[in-house]
């Protein structure tokens, strides 16, 4: 990947010979990745998973890239809101859009968020699996 982020353990990268950002939901180069499956909503995010079924990284494409790129180069872009039961969790959105269709991928305690009730307009995700994901590199409340 050509990584067009002058920070190199950026959480947001971009490859514009590829055309497509990643997205790291762990520091890199720390899991490998063990297989890659479309997003069944939307084909413009694959999701990138370890040997625990763990998803670790979003490889974004099409037109879902060009709202990530403003993220490009940036580190800690993850807050950590409180659900109304007292529970904290990892949130990420691009916009401050409403969303309307939420999305759960089975066994992974991360739901991706649409503003659109077709889930194409991507706006972002929550992550609920508050053991394995790291707060340190997720946000900058550490």
């Amino acid at each position: 990947m050509v990584n067009y982020s002058k920070n190199k353990t950026a959480q947001v990268t971009y490859d514009s010979e590829a055309e497509y950002g990643y997205l790291y939901l762990i520091p890199p180069c720390t899991q490998y990745v063990v297989k890659t499956e479309e997003l069944e909503i939307n084909p413009d995010i694959l999701l990138d998973f370890d040997e625990n079924n763990h998803i670790i990284g979003l490889e974004i494409r099409g037109e879902t890239i060009t709202k990530l790129k403003n993220w490009v180069g940036k580190n800690h872009i993850f807050s950590k809101p409180i659900t109304n039961n007292g529970q904290w969790y990892f949130c990420f959105r691009i916009s401050n859009l409403h969303s309307k269709k939420s999305f759960s991928v089975n066994n992974t305690k991360i739901v991706f968020h649409f503003s659109d009730n077709n889930y194409k307009e991507f706006l972002g995700l929550d992550i609920y699996d508050i053991e394995f994901y790291s707060e340190s590199f997720l946000t900058n409340s550490i």
